[in-house]
């Protein structure tokens, strides 16, 4: 290789580099609040689990209801449940071919628990006790 070849090589890979460093350093993450939003208006399964790592045991029911938005269902003042669009296969008969369309799917939730303050009602200062994101279905 000759001197000229050389530094035009050296070159070319020093802007090659720069420019996956500068396209590195401009490429963001969704902030919680788009994921907040992605998530109330989709339901989708990759902002819920990116919003689980914000969840705590601090967290008020109005705090959590700020970042999912109402729940999907209740099933009585303690227990919720958000519902994504991803489903998983669940069941599969035997002498079928495995598929979306031939096996039983469930849908992938966030269940979610609280304290009651009034240790009968709910309320917006209930404090999250717990939570779980697993298929459920029928």
């Amino acid at each position: 290789m000759n001197s000229f070849s050389t530094k035009l090589s050296k070159g070319l890979w020093g802007w090659l580099i720069v420019i996956f460093a500068i396209n590195g350093c401009t490429s963001s993450k969704p902030t919680l609040e788009e994921l907040s939003q992605s998530y109330k208006q989709n339901h989708d399964y990759e902002s819920l689990v990116s919003i689980l790592p914000y969840l705590n045991f601090t967290m008020t029911r109005a705090e959590v209801e700020d970042l999912l938005g109402k729940p999907d269902s209740c099933f009585n003042s303690t227990s919720c449940l958000y519902v994504t669009t991803k489903t998983v296969i669940a069941y599969c008969p035997t002498q079928n071919v495995v598929s979306q369309q031939s096996c039983s799917s469930h849908y992938i939730v966030l269940a979610v628990g609280y304290h009651l303050v009034d240790s009968i009602n709910s309320s917006p200062q209930d404090v999250l006790w717990t939570f779980t994101l697993s298929p459920v279905g029928e």
